[in-house]
């Protein structure tokens, strides 16, 4: 995996390797559970449908798909924490 880039500063950082779907959101849940608004969340998720499901968790859930990093796999992702 490409090393994060270093101008990305994440508040908290979860790798989820290839978790499917159910657990992938589930973690993800469980971690944002314990941040403020606003802070972010560095996820690494492997799994082919990791795209689809962290931004429709994002939009259900009231949280933010900030971005897509570039990595040599594409699954990085930078999450922010909205008012939920």
């Amino acid at each position: 995996m490409k090393a994060m880039d270093p101008s990305i500063c994440a508040d908290f950082v979860l790798d989820l390797g290839e978790k499917n779907c159910s657990q992938l959101v589930l973690e993800v849940m469980q971690a944002m559970r314990h941040m403020d608004k606003g802070q972010t969340l560095l996820v690494t998720a492997y799994d082919p449908s990791a795209p689809i499901d962290l931004e429709a968790w994002c939009r259900m859930t009231g949280n933010t798909l900030v971005q897509r990093l570039p990595d040599s796999s594409g699954n990085q992702f930078l999450l922010r924490k909205g008012h939920c």
